[in-house]
């Protein structure tokens, strides 16, 4: 994990040293936000201060011996122009598997991030932040899950260009409940991504490395996600991604849908 955390910060000085600007030369203006729904990784841009968005999303997950279905609410407000707080709740999930079939409601998780955009007048990007995870619903074993998770991430971006957006995230858990026997001891997730922004959608690419039993996330196993995000209105955007796994302990596929409304 520790080296995960060293090759976030040698990144961040890489690219942030390729997309400096000569002090004598005006920096360039800040870059509207694209639309950036990205899957399963987290973006750097920020709610800008009073503005918040609400995000409906479906999760369908196919797995060895079953498939579950979630359907999260989530909630994001900027406090400033750079922090964000937000909150996520699972009112209904869904688990079959050979042990039977359970739904119930899961748990809530909130959220802290700061970001800091254009960082010394470049192109470079970086957010760090916190999610407390309340965990609560039914297990693919058939029983019920309860716990709680504190993870610490980071995530940094470059805009290549004016329509091109390079990303990276690696997030670590800092505590959790005692592990039940055969679980992982620790979580990491480490995500590589491209975003590239058109008129009026946002195709993206991620790469997802999990080692992960958390709040909605699936068992672990490295992902290869494509997605698009659409603006049919004023205010409204959806999303949907396909995460499809490409090794032998990542579930077989999944269908991420978001509905989303900001202002």
């Amino acid at each position: 994990m520790e080296h995960s955390l060293i090759v976030l910060v040698l990144l961040v000085q890489m690219i942030s040293a390729r997309g400096r600007v000569d002090p004598a030369h005006q920096e360039p203006e800040r870059r509207p936000q694209p639309l950036q729904e990205l899957m399963r990784m987290e973006v750097v841009y920020p709610q800008e201060k009073a503005e918040w968005q609400a995000t409906l999303i479906s999760d369908y997950q196919k797995f060895e011996d079953g498939n579950s279905f979630s359907v999260p609410v989530a909630v994001e407000y900027g406090l400033t122009d750079a922090w964000q707080v937000g909150v996520e709740w699972l009112p209904y999930t869904r688990v079959r598997s050979a042990d039977g079939t359970t739904s119930g409601r899961g748990g809530v998780a909130l959220e802290s991030k700061y970001s800091f955009m254009n960082i010394h007048g470049s192109a470079v990007h970086a957010a760090a932040g916190i999610d407390l995870e309340l965990q609560r619903g039914p297990a693919t074993d058939g029983g019920v899950e309860n716990g709680h998770e504190v993870e610490t991430f980071g995530a940094v971006a470059l805009d290549w260009g004016k329509r091109v957006s390079l990303f990276a995230h690696v997030g670590v858990i800092a505590a959790r409940t005692a592990p039940e026997e055969g679980e992982p001891d620790g979580r990491l997730t480490w995500s590589t991504g491209e975003l590239i922004a058109l008129p009026k959608a946002t195709l993206a690419v991620e790469l997802n490395f999990i080692n992960n039993r958390g709040f909605r996330r699936g068992t672990g196993g490295t992902y290869l996600t494509p997605s698009v995000t659409v603006h049919p209105h004023s205010g409204w955007e959806m999303a949907v991604g396909v995460p499809i796994g490409l090794t032998t302990r990542s579930n077989a596929f999944s269908v991420i849908g978001h509905l989303i409304y900001e202002r």
